[in-house]
């Protein structure tokens, strides 16, 4: 999603696509520092904290100001394909455009009014469990395409908590994530999968029904089972890769209270089975939910007054 954040003269955004986009903005209350301008403009990176851990999604965009005395036209392309060379990157991992909310892209070329200011997100920057423990805080960093130049914002630093990972079976470990910790009972939601080879061979997995796993509930635990089957395909793990799996699991909880999920992964010894190819039972980790009763409550259209971020 693309917002303007204040104006209205000099911009390609109608009014329906305006409010679309400012009633989906969360609230980026988290300030990098302003570059230093490139033909007129500055950018600096928006979050909605400064705080996230491994497994979760950080919300961040890219706020740009035409600090200039006239009128800017971004780019001389559809603003889609502008906010296609929007790129985000955390030490090693990098978050091109499929991390943005492109819903509401308007079509035409995007225009500032002196003063004016833009937004090019929400991106949902969702971060990979570290093989080895992450040293410090982490130095996130943004920069988009304004006509032929690369407009980069200062890098804000970000402090990252571990995930856990589960025991190594085998070779390999699991380590599962979703989006927040706390979910009402009416949600549906997406739970993230990472296999980690902790070998120096590649590994490949016989692939189960990712969509429909096996679900049993005892007590406050939830576990989901994936089974392996016989040709179905591989999974091909790299030595000492991680791959990520994004699972549906649909609507698990029909109660409030809190729950601990974890998931098996289970691969038979089939016979005849080829070298390379996994066996065993890996356990992910266990995550606490907190399931609540009603509605999201939905997010604020106004982007409250910036906090800093510490700054490298």
């Amino acid at each position: 999603m693309l917002a303007i954040l204040s104006g209205c003269s000099g911009n390609s955004l109608t009014n329906v696509q305006r409010a679309a986009q400012i009633s989906q903005q969360h609230a980026l209350s988290f300030a990098g520092e302003w570059s230093e301008p490139v033909r007129g403009v500055r950018c600096r990176i928006r979050l909605s904290s400064d705080h996230v851990r491994e497994t979760e999604a950080l919300r961040s965009a890219l706020e740009l100001w035409n600090d200039s005395q006239s009128a800017v036209e971004l780019n001389n392309t559809a603003a889609s394909k502008f906010a296609r060379c929007t790129v985000w990157a955390m030490e090693s991992e990098m978050f091109f455009s499929e991390s943005l909310d492109l819903q509401d892209v308007p079509e035409k070329p995007v225009r500032l009014a002196p003063g004016e200011h833009f937004l090019i997100g929400p991106a949902l920057l969702r971060i990979t469990p570290a093989v080895a423990p992450r040293i410090g805080l982490q130095k996130l960093t943004a920069s988009t395409l304004f006509r032929t130049d690369r407009l980069v914002a200062p890098p804000a630093m970000i402090s990252v908590s571990p995930a856990q990972w589960g025991a190594t079976t085998n070779g390999l470990r699991l380590c599962i994530g979703v989006d927040s910790s706390v979910i009402h009972v009416s949600d549906s939601f997406s739970l993230y999968l990472y296999i980690h080879n902790t070998t120096n061979n590649r590994v490949t997995l016989l692939s189960p029904d990712w969509s429909k796993p096996q679900i049993r509930s005892e007590d406050d635990l939830i576990t989901l089972t994936l089974t392996a089957r016989r040709g179905m395909g591989g999974l091909g793990v790299s030595p000492r890769m991680i791959q990520r799996r994004k699972l549906l699991p649909g609507k698990l909880f029909d109660q409030t209270g809190s729950y601990r999920l974890r998931v098996i992964l289970e691969a038979p010894p089939f016979s005849d089975l080829p070298g390379g190819v996994w066996t065993g039972s890996a356990v992910s980790n266990e995550l606490t939910l907190q399931v609540e009763s009603g509605e999201k409550t939905p997010f604020s259209p106004d982007l409250p007054s910036t906090r800093p971020i510490a700054a490298k």
